[in-house]
């Protein structure tokens, strides 16, 4: 087994007491991170909540209203922000981390999560960054503690890779689903995992996606056509990187490169000019907060509880993409964001994406 790392494919520096992390995508990086005083800003950032707030929770359930259920928005924080902390290099945070997360497993936490696809939804979000903290940290761990984590984490995988027939198995749920499968099968490196990971990116990318880079299934959402699009970029984009870290070359493929990159001009262009995803949004299917499907929710672009931001996949794009335009509009967005936003820490992200990925507002 080894350790995840599509935690480090951006930072181009050596780390006290580390050798300098290699790249392995294959594309020119830059320097994502230029000095260890950089990397040490953007790793520390988070609070991280009090004990008293992060007791196991057995099961996630179904919501009778919209939305999922938030019972592990504090553990979840809790985890990312101790995995950035612990990869630059936090003693004290990495052994937070093992104890917070040996608590959770030994209490045989989330297993109870209740089989239903938004229950479920709430336990991939949860899951995803639960998974790369793990990464950080695993190969310094005893191997008792090893060996618990992964039966723990293994249980919870197989409940995230549920199918339930209909949409949320073609749409932004199964995409997260596929970036918590893609982060298991990396770390233990299973490559049936893999392959269905990229059997799911191809047709995402290739298949799914209109020619104006448009999802149906996303677009279709009413006011919040652009919150799902960029949900499905987020999750798809963390797949593709996990993927290429793998030794798979998914960006090698054409079709690939061209509808990812063609999805995140159509997200971009949605943001400057909504009214493109009007013509789709006026299906107002299951559209969320608001029936008003001519004003597309953009709440995506404030920062969440506990400081999250929805935004920190585009710490990733940045990497990913090769087209000029793309990559200046991409950096111009992160640069009109709040300071408050940053380190940018996201779930779907998998955690401290600006610790990860380089990227700051400074």
């Amino acid at each position: 087994m080894k350790t995840l790392r599509p935690l480090v494919l951006g930072l181009c520096l050596a780390l006290p007491g580390a050798a300098m992390a290699q790249q392995v995508l294959n594309m020119d990086l830059r320097a994502a991170i230029a000095d260890t005083n950089d990397f040490a800003r953007y790793c520390a950032g988070g609070d991280i909540p009090a004990d008293a707030q992060l007791e196991p929770v057995y099961a996630l359930n179904a919501t009778e209203e919209y939305g999922s259920d938030q019972a592990t928005q504090d553990f979840a924080w809790a985890v990312m922000v101790l995995g950035g902390h612990a990869l630059g290099g936090d003693g004290a945070a990495r052994d937070r981390l093992e104890a917070l997360l040996l608590t959770w497993a030994n209490a045989e936490a989330l297993v109870g999560t209740e089989r239903v696809h938004d229950a479920v939804y709430a336990l991939k979000r949860t899951l995803l960054p639960t998974i790369v903290s793990y990464s950080i940290i695993r190969a310094d761990l005893p191997a008792a503690s090893q060996t618990i984590l992964d039966r723990w984490l293994g249980s919870l995988v197989e409940i995230a890779g549920t199918e339930f027939g209909g949409d949320v198995d073609q749409n932004n749920h199964r995409y997260l689903a596929d970036s918590v499968l893609v982060a298991w099968g990396a770390l233990t490196e299973d490559a049936g995992l893999l392959d269905k990971a990229e059997a799911r990116l191809r047709l995402a990318l290739t298949g799914q996606l209109r020619e104006d880079g448009s999802w149906p299934l996303e677009t279709r959402r009413g006011a919040r056509a652009l919150w799902y699009t960029r949900q499905s970029l987020s999750s798809l984009g963390f797949i593709i990187a996990t993927l290429e870290n793998s030794g798979r070359d998914v960006l090698a493929d054409d079709g690939i490169r061209r509808g990812y990159e063609t999805a995140m001009s159509f997200f971009l262009d949605g943001i400057d000019a909504p009214i493109i995803v009007t013509k789709y949004a006026a299906e107002n299917y299951i559209p969320g907060p608001s029936e008003d499907y001519a004003n597309q929710d953009m709440s995506f672009l404030q920062t969440r509880p506990h400081g999250r931001h929805y935004m920190a996949f585009l710490a990733l794009a940045d990497h990913l993409v090769i087209d000029p335009f793309l990559k200046t509009r991409i950096e111009r967005l992160i640069g009109t964001l709040p300071a408050a936003a940053f380190p940018m820490i996201d779930e779907f992200s998998g955690g401290n994406a600006s610790c990860f990925w380089g990227g700051g507002n400074a």
